[in-house]
């Protein structure tokens, strides 16, 4: 998501819509590359498109699980892992689900996921697993209840007991059932999801969903196409670098994209989105080790004055990176941010596009009876100085 750019210390604080810049011009440029008759629907909306563009960032303060729908740590998860991911997400969760069995005398049995991806076993007795069945017949249940859990919790009216595969029984008064996967990020589960609401919303031909999902789509495929989305090291705070994802996603747009070429070729049918949503996040992640490095190497040869600079914005007087810093690190990357929001522009566009197509290019200048948009109900009671739900992942 694109983040304000200024670092933790600031003098003061600028007003929120200077860092949702970026979503918001992607947005507005990916209405340009859809193909007729489709394209006189989005230039009708173009507005609503751009506006709303930053509607996902905004949720954080509203839903819980929203934050999680904006990156997703690769490198940590498959470092992990041993391997790669695989591009089914409840076979991810499960497979990363840690399960502690609390026994009538108050002792905690923590159980894990075997290799195999087919039983529990218990740590310390690993020659007799607890078969998955015993443990996810009860997780299933839970999980359909509440599914933006992190944490669910089975309390049985009476004692209760896990048989392992040697006849032994485990007596707990309580199942503790913990996701150790998706608090690092679904970006790349989300979009394919997204991608059938939206589809569904033109099957229905519901006008002010199609725009809501357009948008927010949008928003995910530009988080998508930002490297810093898709590694634990988020914010170069792991390297000493913090405050880089701001740098890399607003600073540097909001200084040179008036120089920038930002027309794509038109719109794309995708035949596999799933496949389209991974490929956008690998290529995203190719670019880290870049995105970091050059940063550094151009910050180390010079002096403090020339990296942070102060500059008036909206009255207020503050710290932000030197126009020529951005410019030196712009360059060393040969243009890499302009051609990450070139190629978010395009896969936006051929979002829309598909999604289209794949409901059999309905008539949308008759409209349907709308639906209740629950998501988009909720940014309309935000508190004043509400705080952003869930793990802050960018700022």
């Amino acid at each position: 998501m694109v983040v304000w750019i200024l670092l933790s210390f600031l003098w003061l604080k600028p007003t929120p819509d200077w860092g949702f810049f970026g979503h918001r011009m992607i947005n507005r440029q990916a209405v340009y590359t859809i193909p007729a008759p489709l394209n006189q629907f989005y230039k009708k909306h173009a507005p609503y498109l751009e506006e709303h563009g930053v509607d996902p960032d905004k949720r954080r303060y509203a839903i819980p699980q929203e934050y999680k729908r904006h990156y997703i740590d690769l490198d940590l998860l498959e470092e992990r892992k041993g391997g790669p991911l695989g591009t089914d997400l409840q076979t991810e969760l499960l497979d990363h689900l840690a399960v502690v069995a609390i026994a009538a005398n108050g002792d905690s049995i923590r159980l894990e996921r075997t290799g195999s991806g087919e039983t529990f076993y218990q740590r310390d007795s690993l020659s007799c697993p607890v078969p998955a069945s015993e443990v996810l017949r009860v997780f299933q249940g839970l999980q359909s209840e509440d599914p933006y859990a992190e944490v669910w919790f089975y309390l049985p009216d009476q004692a209760e007991i896990l048989m392992d595969t040697c006849g032994q029984a485990i007596s707990y008064s309580k199942l503790i059932f913990l996701d150790e996967f998706s608090i690092h990020g679904i970006l790349p589960y989300w979009l394919p999801i997204m991608q059938q609401r939206l589809t569904n919303a033109f099957l229905t031909r519901n006008i002010p969903l199609i725009l809501r999902l357009s948008a927010d789509i949008g928003h995910y495929i530009g988080d998508a196409h930002v490297p810093l989305h898709t590694t634990e090291n988020y914010n170069g705070q792991l390297t000493g670098q913090q405050g880089i994802h701001g740098f890399w996603e607003s600073r540097i747009p909001e200084l040179f994209s008036t120089d920038w070429d930002l027309v794509t070729g038109p719109a794309r049918y995708v035949t596999d989105y799933t496949s389209e949503a991974w490929h956008m996040v690998r290529e995203s992640h190719a670019h880290v080790q870049d995105v970091l490095f050059l940063e550094r190497s151009i910050r180390e040869g010079l002096p403090s004055d020339r990296v942070m600079c102060f500059e008036d914005r909206n009255t207020y007087n503050v710290l932000t990176y030197c126009p020529q810093f951005a410019r030196d690190y712009q360059n060393a990357m040969d243009g890499m941010v302009e051609k990450r929001f070139r190629e978010a522009i395009q896969a936006i566009g051929s979002s829309w596009y598909t999604a289209w197509i794949d409901a059999g290019q309905p008539d949308l200048w008759v409209d349907a009876p709308p639906i209740m948009d629950v998501e988009a109900e909720s940014l309309k009671a935000i508190p004043a100085g509400a705080q952003p739900l869930g793990r802050p992942h960018d700022n």
